[in-house]
Formats: structure tokens, C-alpha cells, sequence
């Protein structure tokens, strides 16, 4: 009976926007989290799961624990571990043959980073699927993934999606705000493209002039100056804001509210989910850098995909002259988080995951 299990997570790292899909879970079995910051540990005292500390090591790409973690596992279970190439201990795991714990993995299932296209790197499929297909099950973030490791002969019903998602706070009762304003949150990292989002901003405002929605950019990062050089010598200081770091929730909800479009040129990540969750339609290109979240995206019905820097300056333009047809996107795109991608739908999966592998 799953209520009576004891479930560990191999996680390396609490994430905090997981901790409400965490909460969800430890409701339906004894769940332990591993992490290597020994703060969490109190950190997260609190709450219905608990969390023990595991420092890792790092040699190059490998990532290590400390300590010979295949004692601990014995004490569980289930245990669900990083589906990472670079985590050796735990996918060693399956291999052990005095280990009766059912092991799952959880992760993209195919090449993915920061700087590459989401399955662009193929060359180490044979190695996922040789070392994947000993446990017990496995947990993706995309139905894309899913499928593709069902065509490698890998059984359905051992397959689950739990789609990556955020909590967003309650706006059931918030009044409504007028939605005049373009949006960027994250981190300025030069590879998202901000200065490409300016130059196409300021290509908009001298073909519309002083009327077009101002824009405003959330976040630190190494790009910051750049950004900020970018808007004095454009003179667009009084149409383009750079307001750092936003950590209130409620602050960057207002944010969000007072929004038409969040749009990130280059990086489909989070903060799609955040929009949709706040009901703002997102705008990033086609071929954007994601964890998959980028699926969660149909042109001109819950979000905006562009190819060009021209097809973004004619998005930012029409938001000012047909806002009601991205507010019509940014609202389906809400009724699609609250039907698809709540934390609960989230932690659903992984939930069914366990039971899947107790039976």
C-alpha cells in the first residue's frame, strides 16, 4: 500500500518551485528528499516530508555521492534518482542485485541544456536506453520523450509524464488590471537574447512612437550592463525599464498581471508556465532552447512562436494595436494550466509512478 511506502528522491538539489508537487506527494506515502545543501535540511523541517543531507563530488561531467549510497537505498521502497548520464551512482543502482528497492527515474530523457537545442545531441541514446531500461519505471517531462522511448521498445505502461510546471498564486479574486505592458523575467544571460528583444523593441517604437506599450525586464545576470547600455544609448529610458530582481511573489505577480505578453527571444523555460498560470501570452521563437516546456505552447492559441526578428517586431506592434487577440491567447493559455499543469497534475504522475512499480 503506497500510504505505508517509503519513498527517497535522489535529487542532488530541493528545487523551491518543487516543493508544492513535494507536498502533494508526501500526502500519499513516507517520502524523504536527498539533497546536498545541509541548509535545506533545516530549511525544510517543516514540512510533510523530510529531507537528510547527501554531499556529492564532482570529477569533470560525473557527479558522485560522497558516500556509498546503496545502503541507503536498501532502507526504502522506492527510490527515484536524476535521469542524468552523469549521475553513476545512481544509475548504477539496477545493477545491484541485492537491491529488492524498485528504482524510477525521473528527468528530460534526451539531450537537453542551456545552450543546445532539446534533442539535438542523439550520439548517447544507446547508452540511455541500455542503462534506462533497468528500472523499474521512468518519469519525463514531455509526452514527446515518452514517445520517443516507446519506439526504442520500451514498455508503455513503465512510462509516465510528469510535465514540469510552478505554483502560481491565487488571482480567482484579484480585480482586473488593464494589460499595458511587455514583460521579460529572468536571468540576463546573453544567450536568451534580451539585446535581440531591445532591438527589436526599439525597432517598434520608432514605427509606432511614444503610445507603444512600455517594456519592462526582471532579473540580474551578466548581461545587465549590456542591457542597461543598451537602453541609454537608445535613448529609451523612459520606455524600457530594468528593474532587477523581483523575489515577492505578489510583487511579481502584479507584474505579470499588468502584462500582455512575456516574451524571451531565445529560452523556453519556467517562466512559460508562470505566464500561463497568470493568464499572459508568451512569446519566444520556434526553435527557442527549453526543457520541454516550449511544448506547452500553440501558435496563436496559447502562446505566439516566431521564426524572425521582423515576425517579433510585427508581435510587439499588434499587441499595442489588437491587444484583445493576445489577451484571448493569454486566457486560454490560463485555462490550459489550470486543466494540465497544476502541481497536482504534476505530482499525479509521479504518484502514479510509485503505485505502477508496487504493484
Amino acid at each position: 500500500m503506497i500510504k505505508e511506502s517509503r519513498v527517497l528522491i535522489l535529487l542532488h538539489k530541493i528545487q523551491h518551485y518543487r516543493v508544492p508537487v513535494f507536498r502533494i506527494i508526501a500526502k500519499h506515502c513516507k517520502l524523504t528528499l536527498a539533497s546536498y545543501e545541509e541548509e535545506q535540511v533545516s530549511l525544510y523541517k517543516d514540512e510533510p516530508f523530510e529531507v537528510i543531507f547527501l554531499p556529492i563530488k564532482q570529477y569533470g561531467p560525473i557527479i558522485l555521492h560522497k558516500k556509498n549510497i546503496h545502503p541507503l537505498v536498501k532502507k526504502f521502497d522506492v527510490v527515484i534518482g536524476l535521469m542524468n548520464l552523469r549521475t553513476i551512482d545512481i544509475l548504477s543502482l539496477p545493477f545491484n542485485p541485492f537491491i529488492k528497492t524498485k528504482i524510477i527515474y525521473w528527468g528530460i530523457g534526451v539531450s537537453a541544456s542551456k545552450d543546445k537545442a532539446f534533442d539535438n545531441n542523439k550520439s548517447y541514446d544507446f547508452l540511455r536506453n541500455f542503462l534506462f531500461k533497468r528500472a523499474k519505471a521512468l518519469i519525463f517531462y514531455t509526452e514527446y520523450a515518452k514517445n520517443k522511448y516507446i519506439s526504442y521498445g520500451f514498455d508503455k505502461k513503465s512510462l509516465f509524464v510528469a510535465n514540469n510546471t510552478v505554483e502560481v498564486l491565487n488571482i480567482k479574486n484579484d480585480l482586473v488590471v488593464k494589460k499595458d505592458k511587455l514583460l521579460f523575467v529572468g536571468a540576463l544571460h546573453k544567450r536568451k537574447g534580451i539585446i535581440e528583444l531591445l532591438d527589436c523593441y526599439l525597432k517598434a517604437y520608432l514605427l509606432v512612437g511614444e503610445s507603444l506599450y512600455n517594456l519592462q525586464i526582471i532579473g540580474e545576470g551578466p548581461e545587465k550592463d549590456n542591457i542597461a547600455t543598451f537602453i541609454k544609448k537608445n535613448h529609451l529610458n523612459k520606455k524600457v525599464k530594468l528593474l532587477g530582481g523581483v523575489y515577492d511573489q505578489n510583487t511579481l505577480k502584479n507584474y505579470f498581471m499588468s502584462s500582455i505578453l512575456c516574451v524571451s527571444p531565445n529560452q523556453a523555460g519556467l517562466s512559460v508556465l508562470t505566464s500561463m498560470g497568470y493568464g499572459v501570452c508568451f512569446v519566444t521563437k520556434n526553435n527557442a532552447i527549453t526543457g520541454g516546456e516550449i511544448f506547452n505552447l500553440e501558435n496563436n492559441k496559447t502562446g505566439v512562436l516566431y521564426n524572425n526578428k521582423n515576425e517579433l517586431i510585427n508581435v510587439i506592434i499588434d499587441s499595442y494595436k489588437n491587444p484583445n487577440k493576445y489577451i484571448k491567447i493569454g486566457n486560454a493559455a490560463k485555462d490550459y494550466y489550470y486543466l494540465n499543469r497544476k502541481p497536482k497534475d504534476m505530482a499525479k504522475s509521479i504518484i502514479d509512478s510509485i503505485n505502477y512499480v508496487l504493484e
